[in-house]
C-alpha cells in the first residue's frame, strides 16, 4: 500500500490554472471524492481545496494505481489538460506525503505564512471525506496528526496571537494604498470567513463598511452581529461599489459577481476605487482593471506582495521543525505498526486455541462447574501473561519498521508460516 498525493498551489500555478482546477457547483468535492475512491486500487482519499491550492491525497494498493487515480481525478473529472498536469502539478509519495500535509496544516506552505484558516480547512477536508465514506483509518490518522501539529505550532510559536490571514494582509495593504482607512468607505461581497475577517479589520481601521450577499438574509445577520456594518440588497451592489473607496469580494461563486459593463454604468469620472478579489475562481471581471478609475488586485498580484513575509517564514520554520518531525514520527510508528496487526492476531488465535485444547484435557478431572470455571479462568490469564512479552516485541518491531526482518522467526516460532502471506 502507498500514500500518494497530487496537487497544485499558488506556488506552481497562476490564477487561470487554479480556476480551471477548482471545484464548482457542477462538480463538487463530494463527487470528486466518490470518483477518486472508485478508481482502481484506491482504498482511501481526501481532497484539500482552498482558494490557493487544490490537492488530492490517496491510500492506494500501489504507487502506479494511486498516480493513475489522481490523474484521472484532475484530467477526467475536473477537466484539467494533461499537459498542465504534467507541467504544473506536484506529486509526493510515502514520507514526503506525510511531511507535506503536516506542513500545509501548520500554515507554512501558505501564501500568508502561518495563516490560521488552513488549519480548519484541512480538518474540514477530513470531515467531508469521512462523511462520504472516502476516508478510512489511515487517512483519518494522517490528517488528525496534521491538525494536531498545526495546533501545537500555533500555540508554541505564538503565531496564533498575530493576525496572519489573507483577509488581514489584504486590508493592511489596502490601508497602505489608500493612506489609511479612517473615514474610507468599504464595500464587501461575501459573508464567509474571509469576508467576516476583512470586515473586522476594516472596522478596526475606522472604515465605514457595507456588506452584501446573494442571500440577503446572511448579510443582514452579519450586519446585526457587527455594529457599524450596514447590509445592502444584492441587486443594488453596483451603485454602492461605485461610491466606495474600497471593494473586497470573497465569495464561493463559480462565476463573476462583478462585471465591467455593469460597473461602468455607475462609476463617476475621477472617483478612485481599489478592488481586491480574494476568491478562486475570481469574483471580479479582470477587465474592470481597464477602467481608469479602478485599481484591481487579484490573488496573482497579491501573491507577488508576500515576499516581505520571508523573515517570518524562516523564524516559524525553525520553531516548527521539531513539532512537524514529532508528528511525522508518530504517524510513521503507527503506520508501521499496522504491519504487525495480522501477526499479533495470529499469535492471539494460536494461544487461544492452545489454551482451549489444554482446558478440555482437564475438564473431566474436575468435579464441579465452579472448579472448571476457575481452571479455565486461570489458564486464560496465564496464557495472556505468557504471550504479553512476545506480542509486545512484535508491536515494537512493527513500530520500528523491522517486522519483515523478523517475520520468518515469528511464524516459525508459532508454527504459522502457512497462515501469513
Amino acid at each position: 500500500m502507498e500514500l500518494i498525493m497530487m496537487g497544485l498551489s499558488f506556488k506552481t500555478a497562476d490564477m487561470t490554472l487554479l480556476e480551471k482546477a477548482s471545484y464548482n457547483m457542477d462538480k463538487d468535492i463530494s463527487e470528486g471524492l466518490r470518483f477518486l475512491k472508485n478508481q482502481v486500487g484506491v482504498s482511501e482519499c481526501v481532497i484539500v481545496a482552498t482558494c490557493n491550492r487544490n490537492e488530492a491525497y490517496c491510500y492506494a494498493s500501489s504507487y502506479l494505481d494511486g498516480l493513475n487515480g489522481l490523474k484521472a481525478l484532475f484530467v477526467d473529472f475536473i477537466g484539467v489538460g494533461t499537459d498542465d498536469v504534467e507541467r504544473y502539478f506536484y506529486i509526493k509519495a510515502g514520507e514526503d506525503t506525510i511531511n507535506h500535509i503536516i506542513n500545509v496544516a501548520c500554515g507554512l506552505d501558505s501564501m500568508v505564512i502561518g495563516e490560521d484558516q488552513i488549519l480548519g480547512q484541512v480538518n474540514d477536508a477530513r470531515q467531508q471525506a469521512l462523511a462520504v465514506g472516502a476516508c478510512g483509518k489511515v487517512m483519518d490518522r494522517l490528517f488528525r496528526e496534521a491538525v494536531t501539529a498545526g495546533k501545537a505550532m500555533r500555540t508554541s510559536t505564538g503565531i496564533s496571537h498575530i493576525p496572519t490571514s489573507i483577509s488581514y494582509m489584504a486590508v493592511k495593504h489596502a490601508a497602505k494604498m489608500l493612506g489609511g482607512l479612517n473615514d474610507k468607505t468599504a464595500f464587501v461581497i461575501g459573508t464567509g470567513q474571509m469576508g467576516k475577517l476583512a470586515i473586522r479589520y476594516l472596522l478596526e481601521g475606522g472604515a465605514r463598511v457595507y456588506i452584501t450577499n446573494r442571500t440577503v438574509q446572511k448579510a443582514m445577520d452579519m450586519a446585526a452581529a457587527m455594529p457599524g456594518v450596514q447590509a445592502v440588497e444584492y441587486p443594488k451592489k453596483y451603485q454602492y461599489i461605485a461610491s466606495s473607496d474600497l471593494l473586497i469580494s470573497a465569495t464561493n461563486a463559480p462565476h463573476y459577481v462583478v462585471y465591467k459593463e455593469r460597473l461602468e454604468e455607475f462609476i463617476k469620472p475621477g472617483k478612485r476605487l481599489l478592488a481586491l478579489d480574494l476568491s478562486v475562481p475570481r469574483d471580479i471581471d479582470p477587465s474592470i482593471d481597464d477602467i481608469a478609475e479602478i485599481n484591481l488586485l487579484d490573488m496573482d498580484r497579491f501573491k507577488a506582495m508576500m515576499h516581505d513575509n520571508d523573515d517570518l517564514r524562516r523564524q516559524l520554520l525553525s520553531e516548527a521543525v521539531p513539532i512537524m518531525e514529532a508528528a511525522t514520527d508518530r504517524f510513521i510508528k503507527w503506520y508501521n505498526a499496522l504491519e504487525a496487526v495480522p501477526i499479533i492476531n495470529m499469535i492471539d488465535e494460536w494461544a487461544d486455541a492452545l489454551c482451549d485444547e489444554e482446558i478440555q484435557k482437564i475438564m473431566h478431572k474436575l468435579s464441579t462447574d465452579r472448579d472448571r470455571e476457575i481452571a479455565a479462568r486461570v489458564m486464560k490469564r496465564l496464557t495472556g501473561r505468557l504471550m504479553s512479552r512476545p506480542i509486545g516485541w512484535v508491536k515494537q518491531c512493527g513500530e520500528n519498521g523491522s517486522i519483515d526482518q523478523y517475520r520468518r522467526i515469528i511464524t516459525d516460532m508459532f508454527g504459522m508460516e502457512d497462515s501469513i502471506e
